[in-house]
């Protein structure tokens, strides 16, 4: 199935994005026109699914590609990146029942490297820059409550992340904090029936960079209307779809906050 993009602002209609899917509704190829110069990528999938190579094209020539290999389980082993068909990264990902090691090589040298240890609801993820330690993270679950403390080696200073989940999971409160008192910011979220309607994130620090989300579904569980305010009331953001007899998004419209956009999307099912 092939879905085209187009703009229609000014009457004017433009080829913005092209994407091809197959018949698992796997994306296996795009091409975006907007951007200069315009960006091509094809992607391959495994017989269950799972993608295991993705390539950058300029100019049908190869550039960029990232390819992936997974366990019997589907749980990702290594991923690789090449430049002109020479490697330039490589993260390699090692587990057991309770560690799990992440490494990336870069240019035959490690760059980056994160070791989790889990101890029953407490997890310690160690993060290395080019070997050293740069930052320990500690995550205890207690019921619907997850703390995270990260601290900088060699100094005083740490930081809180106490989340709160509702019984399905969802997360409906993040706080930060800067030590244990100095409240930072603050990341709340609603729910109707399973799905998110509202959210509200407070920067005590910074004000300005608050903003409240509104989402708005049809009938069919589609969200038609996205809203994104200060905390004036002031619109920032907004947009606006609309879906076919498919439940697919046929028509979008509003504005990202710097300019108006307005886009028609077809569908071609021969393809």
């Amino acid at each position: 199935m092939k879905q085209s993009t187009y703009s229609i602002l000014e009457d004017r209609e433009v080829l913005i994005n092209e994407k091809i899917f197959d018949d698992q509704n796997n994306l296996v190829h795009s091409i975006d026109y907007s951007l200069r110069p315009e960006e091509e990528k094809k992607f391959v999938y495994n017989e269950k699914g799972l993608l295991i190579r993705e390539e950058s094209l300029v100019e049908g020539r190869v550039g960029d590609s990232l390819e992936l290999d997974y366990d019997d389980n589907g749980k990702l082993l290594q991923q690789r990146h090449n430049i002109n068909g020479d490697l330039y990264e490589k993260t390699t990902v090692e587990k057991t029942d309770n560690t799990e090691k992440r490494t990336t090589i870069q240019d035959g040298e490690e760059s980056q490297r994160v070791e989790m240890e889990a101890d029953g609801d407490v997890k310690t993820y160690r993060f290395y820059d080019f070997g050293e330690l740069a930052q320990v993270n500690t995550v205890i679950k207690e019921g619907n409550k997850i703390t995270t403390k990260s601290e900088i080696p060699g100094t005083e200073q740490f930081y809180l992340e106490v989340q709160i989940l509702d019984d399905d999971g969802n997360l409906i409160e993040s706080s930060e904090y800067v030590g244990e008192d100095h409240h930072v910011s603050s990341f709340k979220q609603e729910y109707e029936e399973k799905k998110r309607t509202k959210t509200i994130f407070e920067n005590f620090s910074q004000p300005h960079l608050s903003y409240e989300e509104i989402f708005t579904f049809d009938e069919n569980g589609n969200r038609t209307v996205y809203e994104k305010l200060d905390m004036t009331g002031r619109l920032m953001r907004f947009e606006k779809v609309r879906f076919n007899d498919q439940n697919k998004p046929v028509e979008i419209a509003g504005n990202d906050g710097n300019s108006k956009f307005h886009h028609r999307i077809d569908y071609d099912n021969s393809i």
